[in-house]
């Protein structure tokens, strides 16, 4: 079975500094809609901060990190094996 991801985000808040703070979570899950626990989540953001970019799912399959940005963001969460060229 192979994992996806399906991410959300949630609580943001703007601090004094205008920075935004938003937490971002990836839901890990088989081809049954299933929770798959202790798999590697990479993310990535096209602007700001990330308080991880590897964390690793719970047993729900939630992984979850904190965007930390003044501008528009996309964040992306990655699974699985990538495919190296020769």
């Amino acid at each position: 079975m192979m994992p996806f991801t399906n991410e959300r985000c949630t609580k943001g808040y703007r601090a004094r500094t205008g920075t935004l703070a938003t937490t971002i979570t990836a839901n890990v899950l088989d081809i049954n809609g299933n929770g798959l626990g202790g798999v590697s989540v990479l993310f990535s953001s096209t602007a700001g901060s990330l308080g991880a970019t590897t964390v690793t799912s719970d047993a729900a399959g939630v992984a979850q990190t904190v965007l930390t940005t003044t501008q528009q963001a996309t964040v992306t969460a990655a699974v699985g094996a990538q495919a190296g060229s020769s």
